[in-house]
């Protein structure tokens, strides 16, 4: 099953700071959407065309780097998920949030696909920030030493 043309975003809180989107759409969808906004995901995966849905059901860590005592700044991307929908396996919807469900959410959410695809995310957001990166081409080891 391919959730390639689910990228939608169907809800956006401006005032609250999250937005629920389709099970395929990716981190470019959520960035491109929240561009002009005064939000912004807080943890990004690595590379921006992985699915949201993928990323978090596989519990990956993202880009948070590392406090001085070693420990995580951010949590994982299941981390930002408030609430989930899956699609059962006689088409009905099951729904979880992290308000309604706190025993079994997390387990939910980092579920490896086997509760079934994906159709709708809900993400806490965190208040717009920019990010700089600085590439350099052509650089000798000599002069990087």
């Amino acid at each position: 099953m391919s959730l390639a043309r689910m990228q939608a975003v169907l809800h956006f809180d401006d005032e609250n700071g999250s937005i629920t989107v389709e099970g395929g759409a990716t981190y470019t969808t959520i960035n491109d959407f929240l561009q002009d906004k005064k939000w912004a995901v807080k943890n990004l995966a690595t590379l921006p065309h992985f699915t949201v849905a993928g990323s978090i059901s596989m519990g990956t860590h993202g880009s948070s780097g590392v406090d001085a005592d070693g420990r995580a700044k951010l949590g994982n991307q299941a981390s930002q998920v408030s609430a989930i929908e899956f699609v059962l396996p006689d088409g009905s919807p099951k729904a979880y949030s992290r308000e309604k469900d706190p025993d079994t959410f997390d387990g939910v959410v980092v579920a490896l696909g086997c509760l079934g695809p994906i159709s709708s995310i809900t993400l806490d957001l965190t208040p717009r920030f920019n990010v700089v990166q600085a590439v350099y081409i052509d650089i000798t080891v000599e002069s990087v030493i």
